[in-house]
């Protein structure tokens, strides 16, 4: 009985950690030519927790007054969002050119908010760079700063020579992937 139990909480625990609220934009970037004209656009996005999240349904918008411009289009592959993983979504105005562009563009855009499916609660936002590259000192947290060179769709960490033990630790710091394994290890 008390395996059964302990079975129900683990699953409720997990259902419970694939919330999109764990969804955070982590870098964004306009870049200009010589001439003032935005040449690329895009947003990245970065999942904050260790299970996989479908960010299908999600909003991003570049006006407070409509919260639902851009929603994540459902049923590709693009969406489903791997654990500490990274997503771009092209911020340049040409929504026909595929899933993950918007049809609003940054170079117009004053901030950038991302919107739970219900189109009302706004799980993060960011101002948009005039011309040149932002992102966060540390994957979906921390303070946000100029960048000279973009990491789209890669970490903004750079090599610390920190061991694996701290890289766990910093991760995990409460111990509840360890005690999932041990857990698993026991039961199998």
């Amino acid at each position: 009985m008390k395996r059964i139990s302990l079975l129900i909480g683990l699953v409720a625990l997990i259902a419970q950690a694939q919330s999109p609220s764990d969804i955070r934009f982590n870098e964004i970037s306009v870049v200009r030519d010589s001439s003032g004209m935005a040449v690329e656009q895009w947003i990245e996005l970065y999942n904050t927790s260790c299970t996989a999240i479908d960010m299908q349904g999600l909003y991003i918008s570049n006006d407070l007054s409509n919260l639902c411009k851009y929603r994540v289009p459902q049923g590709t592959y693009e969406t489903q969002f791997q654990p500490r993983g990274f997503a771009v979504i092209d911020a340049d105005g040409k929504a026909y050119n595929g899933p993950l562009h918007t049809p609003f563009s940054l170079d117009e855009s004053a901030m950038v908010y991302l919107v739970q499916a219900n189109g009302r609660v706004i799980l993060d936002s960011v101002a948009v760079p005039q011309n040149g590259s932002m992102h966060r000192a540390s994957n979906g947290a921390g303070e946000w700063s100029a960048i000279e060179l973009p990491t789209k769709g890669y970490s903004n960490e750079k090599s610390s020579g920190v061991g694996n033990v701290e890289k766990f630790q910093q991760v995990d710091p409460y111990g509840g992937g360890i005690a999932l394994i041990s857990m698993s290890v026991v039961f199998s």
